[in-house]
């Protein structure tokens, strides 16, 4: 008898998700769905049982990267209890929490570093640039009056396109601190949220008895859960909201260097008109 195979419609209906759902698993996970001839997916019976797995872990809270360090083993979680289920859900959970955390501050960091490289190189750009027309200004002009007064236009243009970019820029800037600061006191809140629990538990096991003990740290492990389920919904929105503020962020940036092109534009054409007037 040959391979059973499913198309995306049925497996999703197998599975009881829809199929962007599988499509989006695929893809954040790094799952190996096989293609037919036609370059269309299709399911094995080993697929559907790991993303079977896949959503009932999901159901109990994990999140997709938390999921994807256990994948060679999911087929493991069929024998865990709803205990060892709910430990394993927020020790990996805290995991991703930090990983996320450290990715999105690097993310941060390599950003602010390349505009603050840029807006250096832009104005010193702009600033050669109006170096150059007043060389071609003072040939044309014998150095008279009308030359030195076009001169200091051009310095004053350029030192105002200049402070307007770096105005602009430490704004940007500033909006990307703010956004490191906001992940560091997000990783200090956990960090202080698991010294009080553990203190807790630690004080309970001193003087309490065992089932006291027992009970306090059902529901600290609870309170955990509950802290992680509302850290990562808290995370998502503010995920949205990253990606809003990094898009504007480059709108601005490139609009910021479209202004300085463009200048840059305007000052080669006056540099070949003073070409044409040496040449007259």
């Amino acid at each position: 008898m040959g391979e059973i195979r499913y198309i995306i419609s049925d497996a999703s209906k197998k599975i009881d998700v829809e199929p962007h759902a599988l499509r989006y698993w695929e893809e954040e996970l790094s799952l190996n769905i096989p293609r037919n001839e036609m370059g269309h997916r299709y399911y094995r019976e080993e697929d559907i049982k790991i993303l079977k797995n896949v959503k009932l872990l999901k159901e109990q809270g994990f999140q997709l990267r938390a999921i994807k360090m256990i994948l060679p083993n999911i087929h493991k979680i069929e024998t865990l209890d709803a205990k060892s289920m709910l430990l394993l859900r927020n020790e990996l959970n805290e995991r991703v929490f930090e990983l996320e955390s450290r990715q999105e501050l690097q993310e941060l960091q390599v950003v602010k570093h390349k505009m603050e490289r840029q807006s250096e190189s832009d104005c010193s750009n702009l600033i050669h640039l109006d170096e150059v027309r007043g060389d071609h200004m003072s040939i044309n002009s014998g150095e008279g009056a009308k030359g030195s007064e076009e001169k200091e236009q051009i310095n004053e243009k350029t030192t105002e396109i200049c402070s307007a970019n770096i105005e602009k820029k430490e704004t940007e800037l500033d909006n990307v601190n703010t956004m490191n600061e906001e992940i560091v006191n997000r990783q200090d809140k956990m960090v202080q949220f698991k010294s009080i629990m553990s203190e807790l538990i630690i004080n309970a096991l001193r003087e309490s008895t065992d089932d006291l003990a027992g009970n306090i740290g059902k529901v600290v492990s609870l309170n955990m859960a509950k802290e992680l389920d509302y850290q990562f919904r808290e995370k998502e929105q503010r995920e949205e909201e990253r990606y809003k503020h990094l898009d504007e962020t480059i709108r601005a940036f490139q609009r910021g260097r479209a202004e300085i092109a463009a200048s840059q534009s305007e000052g080669g054409k006056k540099k070949t008109i003073f070409k044409r007037k040496e040449l007259i």
